[in-house]
């Protein structure tokens, strides 16, 4: 019985996890939350490490806005490799277009999808690519458990048929 609750709440989660990264995918600029305001300050920081990889935001305080924005990174190669850091000045004016879906989390709000300086050039654009694969590929394992859950069911009920005789 444990198992089955256990099955049946992975599915829940993959499934969820796939619907929001489809509805991800499908935002464009117009749906996104417009901020713009001045840099005050760039660093890249060390969120978390584990035993195989570490994640890396480059957060960014901008003048009069109550909480930091971020951009993450999966790796320390793909942190640095961004030319983002390099092309962003301190007190300088940009347009930032952030995924209205990211909340705050510890003053910070990672999920900027495009980033404008003050002449309309683009500095910085996040693919949606990876949101897409990210709900296929979180979808497709829902469908994968749940199928588990049934030949799970399946093969209880052949056994308690098999005791009952």
């Amino acid at each position: 019985m444990f198992k089955r609750i256990v099955i049946y709440f992975i599915c829940l989660i993959c499934l969820s996890v796939g619907i929001m990264s489809l509805y991800r995918s499908s935002l464009t600029l117009k749906d996104m939350d417009v901020i713009k305001g001045l840099l005050l300050e760039k660093e890249m920081v060390l969120i978390h490490t584990g035993a195989t990889s570490s994640n890396y935001t480059l957060v960014l305080a901008i003048q009069d806005l109550d909480y930091k924005l971020g951009i993450s990174y999966s790796s320390y190669d793909d942190a640095h490799g961004d030319s983002t850091m390099r092309l962003l000045d301190t007190m300088k004016t940009y347009t930032f277009y952030v995924d209205p879906t990211i909340p705050v989390s510890r003053t910070v709000r990672c999920g900027i999808y495009k980033i404008e300086d003050s002449s309309g050039k683009q500095l910085y654009l996040e693919s949606q690519k990876y949101n897409f694969w990210l709900g296929i590929g979180a979808i497709l394992a829902s469908i994968f458990f749940y199928t588990l859950y049934k030949i799970g069911l399946k093969k209880e009920e052949k056994l308690s048929s098999n005791n009952n005789i």
